[in-house]
């Protein structure tokens, strides 16, 4: 058994090999989400010399087992999502009379949830953002930048304004969160969990 973990975990103890591994502050390199977005991350510290990165790792097992992989810095989702342009697709069985997409959350630094609430000052710099999907999908739907559309998930639907990005899939649609008042994502599922199979209608 192989096991590689930061710490000497009982599972570790009883591997036949360890390898060692960086915590989330000491990563370096890129991760990408559903929504085909590539993001960068830094270490947060400076790392000795004699720790390996995953990939530094496996490379060096490669070398010697006489197997040829590339070098880490070759390894990164900017490049590969240039190349590959990569695409959401919808099942068969989950397509509808009206497009549907895929949801995809997410919660912008300055929002108006329960925690900003404490913060009057910074509550003000929240201001209403729009959901986004791709300029090309949108335009499918007969839907313009600005426009007022309709979200209806598996529990109920909501009403909120739209805008272009082209920097997202066409079958992904980004749902901002920490607005329950103007952007009630809770009206369309329960819990907001990314994934979640949406239709978008112009109203």
């Amino acid at each position: 058994m192989i096991v590689q973990d930061i710490f000497l975990t009982e599972t570790a103890q009883d591997a036949d090999i360890i390898l060692p591994a960086l915590c989330y502050m000491e990563k370096q390199g890129t991760f990408i989400n559903i929504a085909r977005q590539s993001f960068s991350i830094h270490p947060g510290k400076i790392i000795p010399k004699y720790l390996f990165s995953d990939g530094e790792i496996f490379k060096k097992i490669g070398e010697k087992i006489g197997v040829s992989l590339p070098n880490p810095p070759d390894l990164t989702m900017h490049s590969y999502v240039e190349k590959e342009k990569m695409e959401i697709t919808i099942p068969k069985n989950q397509e509808s009379a009206a497009t549907k997409f895929i949801s995809v959350f997410s919660k912008p630094l300055f929002n108006r949830a329960v925690r900003m609430k404490h913060n009057k000052h910074l509550s003000q710099m929240a201001t209403i953002p729009p959901v986004r999907i791709h300029p090309e999908a949108a335009e499918e739907l007969g839907i313009s930048d600005g426009n007022m559309v309709s979200i209806k998930g598996e529990k109920g639907s909501m009403l909120c304004s739209l805008s272009y990005d082209s920097g997202i899939a066409k079958k992904v649609i980004v749902i901002p969160l920490g607005f329950p008042q103007d952007i009630p994502v809770q009206e369309l599922q329960a819990y907001a969990m990314n994934g979640l199979p949406v239709e978008v209608e112009k109203i």
